[in-house]
């Protein structure tokens, strides 16, 4: 038995021995296990909440000049509603640095009008609400307010005392020219500023051709400016009478009445050359042309004269029918259109042959006359009328002018209808085209 049992012992020790082996051999063999990958948080935006929530109201009552809105303040946000209204532009997105209005405080639902819109433009509008952490701006609506049926004065700037006599234009500029000077706005805007013409005296005609600004003074004669009224220059080479009556283009000429004499520049006003007819006591006061054919009314004679070869022979036509006086003398397509004290008249065969056509807006004085696009404007003592069917049919435009006054001269800028005369001093209306 003794020599048995170290044996045995023996057996257990190696038997254990080569178990702890296996393990080791076991564990050095097992694999690296693959890492989780690491999800970045995600970024977030921060947004704002502390600023109010706010609805724009539908834009309704919608005039000429004037429109209303509003909104409703649904969430007051992070402390009370400090101030509310509409923002409003003639460009979109318009904010608090705009046009706006400011109707109380609060949530809930507020009216806001808007007021001095100009005729038949689109506007832009938003309400607002604002809190001391922020302004908030509603959902964005745009509206047209309508053509406006009243003239509207528009001579901001211009002296009350300037009597216009004459438009014109250069892209979106406006030039009026009167007994004060020369005045211009931009984009149909009611702001006039007066331009440096370099002379004190008034202006009695003024025209663009091809970009070139031609004025006609009262007593200094002609001045040019050829880049949009900013400079001008005394243009008097050739001239001997300085007084300009009138003026008018001639293919590519120009052709001036001074009183006495007529003058003809074929390098936009640079220069001048006499071409008045051998009349007595002529004095000139009208010029139009139709193309070539040059037309001259001479008030003292009370005739009106045809050049068709740039003044070398003048020829009278036939006397316009009842008429005392010619108002107002107008080459217009292929027809001379011939305004008077007995209303006003068309020739279509350069003033061989006459026929009334003032239909529709009487035998009443006509002092001017011109056409843009299809439409023709005439003014007489009774206010403006326009024609679609070249003067067969004419009808009143507008409301708000005064009668018995002398609408002297019509010009469309930009869809406006700008008219002057001896009503209030002068003065400038407007209404939409």
């Amino acid at each position: 038995m003794k020599t048995k049992l170290p044996i045995l012992l023996t057996f257990l020790c190696a038997i254990v021995f080569l178990s702890n082996c296996k393990k080791k051999d076991s564990s050095s063999s097992t694999p690296t296990p693959t890492p989780t990958p690491v999800v970045p948080t995600p970024t977030v935006v921060p947004t704002n909440t502390g600023i109010p929530t706010v609805l724009t109201s539908t834009v309704i009552n919608i005039t000429d000049s004037s429109a209303v809105s509003g909104g409703t303040v649904t969430k007051e946000g992070a402390s009370v509603i400090l101030a509310v209204g509409i923002v409003f532009d003639e460009a979109p997105n318009p904010t608090l640095l705009k046009n706006k209005t400011t109707d109380g405080a609060g949530i809930g639902n507020y009216t806001s009008k808007m007021g001095n819109l100009k005729p038949n433009t689109t506007y832009y509008v938003r309400a607002y609400a604002s809190n001391v952490t922020g302004t908030a701006y509603g959902d964005e609506i745009s509206f047209k307010t309508q053509k406006s049926t009243k003239w509207q004065g528009w001579g901001n700037g211009i002296p009350f005392s300037t009597f216009i006599r004459d438009f014109a234009s250069i892209g979106n500029d406006l030039f009026a020219a009167g007994t004060n000077g020369i005045f211009k706005s931009s984009n149909g805007d009611n702001n006039w500023t007066k331009l440096g013409l370099g002379t004190s005296s008034g202006v009695s005609r003024m025209i663009n051709k091809n970009g070139v600004l031609i004025a006609g003074t009262e007593g200094a004669g002609i001045y040019v400016s050829t880049d949009g009224g900013s400079n001008w220059s005394q243009s008097n080479t050739g001239l001997s009478q300085l007084n300009i009556s009138d003026m008018a283009i001639s293919g590519n000429n120009i052709i001036a009445v001074a009183f006495d004499y007529v003058y003809l520049s074929t390098d936009n006003g640079a220069n001048w050359s006499d071409i008045t007819p051998t009349i007595p006591n002529a004095l000139y006061s009208k010029v139009a042309c139709i193309g070539n054919s040059v037309f001259v009314y001479d008030y003292n004679n009370a005739k009106i004269y045809l050049t068709q070869d740039n003044g070398s022979i003048w020829n009278p036509i036939t006397d316009v029918p009842q008429q005392p006086m010619v108002l107002c003398l107008k080459g217009i397509d292929s027809d001379l259109y011939s305004g008077s004290f007995g209303g006003l008249h068309r020739s279509s065969d350069n003033g061989g042959t006459w026929s009334s056509t003032d239909y529709g807006m009487g035998t009443y004085a006509v002092y001017s006359l011109i056409k843009s696009g299809n439409t023709m404007y005439a003014g007489n003592t009774q206010g403006i009328y326009a024609s679609t069917n070249n003067g067969a049919n004419w009808s009143k435009i507008g409301t708000g002018l005064p009668i018995n006054s002398t609408y002297t001269t019509i010009h469309v800028h930009l869809g406006g209808i700008y008219i002057s005369g001896s009503f209030n001093n002068g003065g400038v209306y407007r209404i939409d085209q």
